[in-house]
């Protein structure tokens, strides 16, 4: 599940909703990774030195190199 799925960012509000359900769903619990939103949440959360809020939110952290 993306760590991020609910911090109610407005850059997710597309995904998140009742009409996209299962597109969310396999977006956001299984490929969040691959997601650009994700991608810059956690590059947002690097850059600007945000604390980690446990385990969850570097699961599938890409950093690049």
């Amino acid at each position: 599940m993306c760590p991020f799925v609910d911090k109610s960012d407005a850059r997710c509000a597309t995904h998140l909703t009742l009409a996209n359900l299962l597109r969310a769903f396999a977006h956001c619990a299984g490929d969040y990774p691959l997601c650009p939103v994700y991608e810059r949440l956690v590059t947002e959360m690097v850059t600007h030195g945000y604390a980690c809020e446990g385990p969850a939110v570097a699961v599938g952290l890409r950093v690049a190199s």
